[in-house]
């Protein structure tokens, strides 16, 4: 009794101390602000906070952010800000600084009694220093004033110093040099200025400096040099050649080609396109003989040199014909080709190589046969075959099929076809035959049924549960548990015959889904990369998101839902800046949808880089007949940042000297200028806000020749005809209605007044009934039958047309 009463008294002591405790006491009891710190957008920050009483710690010590809101407790890549606990510490985490993290992080411990205490430091953040327009090599014009090009940005404004050679010799304002915001400007040019020159930028708030090395050249005015011609600037028709300008000059000159009359009488370019320094014919022609001139130019100046081409004829084939064998036969393929001089001919053929085959050749003069023997045919012997005619100056290609009588033959001998309950499925017997082959079916039965069901034959089912469409498909409907099993086809023709095994199975949903990671994450929009999960029924065909903000799914549990095919970007988008989402995911296969995975979450940052732009007339700039474009561009997602700026830049297809940059402000209207005719342009286009540039966006499109655009407005000159007739017509038509309407004149008032006159005249005839209105040359069996009696119509409302009730119309 003396013990009970012992623990009894322990046991009240404990409650009133813990009581005592909770009421009295903080972790710690005294206010202090740390200090201000600056650090670098991108790094990573880490603070502790220590509670002096143990007990307390996890109840009387939180973090609060800059906008006093509770920092929750979380696992690293969970969230940029959290918070985790390391026994009586707190510690805070912040995985990479931005500038909307900047400010005042409190460590805040309260009792009881409302008393409270806060530990505080500031954070400020600043963006890295960086250059623009400071391109590593930049051109001098020699004997003028030249500006070497050097910004830099941060988030003060930098100082920037200059220097030049390896000694690093620096550079003051004198009459030689002149330091301005966007660079240094050499005055007077001479040999000697170009060198490596040192752009150097330091923010003294933040002791932060970046060098920038830029060489400096002299430009010099072009020299052609060669035109070479490859092969040769004498060749046959229908040859591919290549012109090549050879210039020097600096900065590197950029090309016009022209072609100057000859005795061809051609100026215009219609078989050539321009690359770079070069010229292209796919395939020559004799109207391109002629003389070519190459001018080189940059800024310094310009220079030009001319080319004579001369254009023969090529080697023609004269005989190449297709040919049909069966199987096991011998054949014989010939190609017969004329040409000077005397070409040489050659059978090609892809894929394996045909079994022992025999060339046989004969020539003379001119002229060049060759014969291709197969002493026995098999059926890949079928296929396209080339025959290639080439002499000095060109080739000649023809092409011809042989085709293989063979017996039938499956791409796929044993296929697997997934059905379900109430599904109806259709089983294909589709294979290669020549000539046609029957096809026999059959059923082998289910592992799974009774023995004595697996002997039923196809045949003994069609009647009640298969129907058979064609000889080449049948088709189960409804798929039931008696009807899973093996099928066979068998296809036969005089030549052979060959068997198809298809299983038909019973697939399932696909289960939950497997491996989910964010790809990209912007202000408004998420990219996922998905994996599917293992499946041991139909192939999954696509995914089903359900997502929602963390503030509705404590409300709501309806949500957003969003699906996509397989093998598309699995992007969200329109989401909200700086918001919590929780998301979670289902597979899809032609069965159903697997049930929902467990939730992800993700953060929306509070800016990001712009989204992508793009442009509402893109299949009009596929194909570009005029010399000028406007692009039209739609407004991309700023991702919580304004943009400052479009960066838009056009090359000539298979070069990146040519090319054309533009810096536009944000607009709708951008315009593509200087384009080639005849040419296919790469475009690329980014958007730019202070975070920095979106990804790429591009696409390839070809400038026409104006000589094309005239032939397709000839083409459509037919057209422009047709409808002005039909313009005339209805002209007409508007007219006639106005005067029925106005004095009841024209064809329409004219038949519409016959009609009356005639249905007056009936009324009339029923009305005498004696006859005593009617000539006596009417018959009996005129009266008995008048011209108008009474008529049923009906209107179709799909056509507009209105027929007789009872007519064959």
């Amino acid at each position: 009794m003396i013990k009970m009463k012992t623990l009894s008294i322990s046991f009240l002591l404990a409650i009133i101390s813990a009581l005592f405790v909770k009421e009295c006491f903080t972790c710690f009891t005294y206010n202090e602000f740390v200090g201000s710190k600056m650090w670098k957008s991108g790094d990573s920050f880490y603070s502790e906070c220590v509670c002096e009483h143990p007990v307390l710690a996890k109840k009387n010590l939180k973090w609060l952010g800059p906008n006093d809101q509770e920092i929750v407790e979380s696992g690293p890549g969970k969230a940029k800000v959290y918070t985790e606990w390391k026994g009586n510490t707190l510690n805070l985490h912040i995985a990479s600084l931005s500038k909307p993290l900047s400010g005042i992080y409190k460590c805040v411990s309260e009792g009881m009694n409302r008393q409270r205490y806060t530990i505080s430091q500031k954070i400020e953040v600043y963006d890295p220093l960086y250059f623009v327009n400071a391109n590593a090599t930049q051109y001098l014009i020699k004997g003028q004033d030249s500006l070497i090009t050097c910004e830099a940005r941060a988030d003060s404004n930098p100082e920037i110093t200059w220097s030049k050679g390896q000694d690093d010799e620096e550079i003051t304002v004198n009459n030689k040099y002149d330091i301005i915001q966007v660079g240094l400007v050499i005055k007077n040019v001479t040999e000697d200025d170009a060198g490596t020159y040192r752009c150097k930028a330091q923010v003294l708030d933040t002791g932060e400096n970046v060098d920038r090395y830029i060489k400096a050249e002299v430009m010099k005015v072009p020299v052609v040099k060669e035109i070479s011609a490859n092969p040769n600037n004498v060749l046959v028709e229908g040859k591919p050649l290549t012109l090549d300008c050879l210039a020097d000059g600096l900065p590197l000159p950029s090309y016009i080609w022209r072609k100057f009359p000859n005795h061809a009488g051609s100026i215009k370019n219609v078989t050539w396109h321009q690359d770079f320094s070069k010229i292209v014919f796919k395939n020559i022609t004799e109207e391109d003989r002629g003389v070519y001139q190459c001018t080189a130019h940059n800024k310094a100046g310009v220079t030009a040199k001319n080319i004579t081409v001369e254009v023969h004829t090529k080697p023609r084939i004269s005989k190449f014909k297709n040919i049909t064998v069966a199987e096991g036969s011998p054949a014989t393929i010939k190609c017969a080709a004329t040409g000077r001089p005397r070409p040489d001919v050659i059978i090609l053929y892809y894929g394996d190589e045909p079994a022992q085959p025999v060339f046989r050749n004969k020539s003379s003069e001119n002229s060049m046969d060759i014969v291709l023997t197969f002493d026995k045919i098999e059926k890949f012997h079928e296929r396209i075959y080339y025959c290639n005619a080439s002499n000095e100056v060109g080739f000649t290609v023809e092409k011809m099929y042989l085709k293989v009588l063979h017996k039938p033959h499956f791409k796929n001998p044993e296929e697997m076809v997934w059905a379900w309950d109430e599904k109806t499925v259709n089983l294909s017997c589709e294979h290669e035959s020549q000539p046609p082959a029957i096809v026999m079916w059959s059923f082998k039965g289910n592992s799974d049924l009774a023995p004595e069901e697996k002997i039923m034959e196809v045949n003994q089912l069609w009647s009640a549960k298969i129907s058979k469409t064609t000889e080449h498909y049948i088709k189960l409907k409804p798929v039931k548990n008696f009807l899973y099993g093996t099928y066979e086809c068998i296809a036969k023709n005089h030549l052979g015959s060959a068997k198809k095994v298809i299983h038909v199975k019973k697939g399932f949903i696909p289960p939950p889904m497997g491996h989910v990671q964010i790809s990209d994450i912007t202000a408004s929009s998420v990219t996922f990369e998905l994996t599917a999960p293992e499946n041991t029924g139909p192939p999954v065909i696509g995914f089903k998101a359900e997502y929602d903000t963390e503030l509705n799914y404590n409300i709501t549990n309806i949500h957003l839902n969003r699906t996509w095919a397989i093998g598309i970007p699995y992007k969200i988008d329109k989401l909200e800046k700086m918001t919590r989402y929780f998301i979670r995911f289902a597979a899809i296969n032609e069965v159903g949808t697997g049930p929902l995975g467990p939730f992800l979450q993700f953060d929306t940052p509070g800016k990001s880089v712009p989204e992508p732009p793009t442009w509402e007339n893109e299949a009009d700039l596929t194909e570009v007949p005029l010399q000028n474009k406007i692009l039209k561009i739609k407004a991309p997602e700023d991702n919580g940042d304004l943009i400052d700026y479009y960066v838009i830049k056009y090359c000539p297809e298979g070069t990146e000297s040519n090319c054309t940059v533009k810096v536009i402000p944000p607009t709708t209207n951008v315009a593509l200028d200087d384009l080639s005719e005849n040419t296919t342009y790469l475009l690329e286009m980014v958007a730019h806000n202070s975070v920095g540039n979106s990804t790429p966006t591009r696409l390839e499109f070809t400038v026409e020749m104006m000589e094309d655009l005239a032939q397709r407005m000839t083409m459509s000159a037919g057209e422009i005809v047709g409808i002005a007739i039909a313009v005339v017509i209805l002209c007409i038509v508007l007219l006639d209605i106005l005067l029925l309407v106005t004095r009841k004149k024209g064809m329409i008032a004219t038949c519409c007044f016959k009609k009356n006159k005639k249905k007056k005249e009936a009324n009339k005839q029923s009305r005498d009934k004696k006859g005593l209105l009617k000539d006596n040359s009417e018959t009996t069996d005129t009266l008995k039958r008048p011209d108008n009696g009474h008529k049923e119509y009906e209107y179709n409302k799909s056509t507009g047309v209105i027929t007789g009730k009872h007519s064959a119309v």
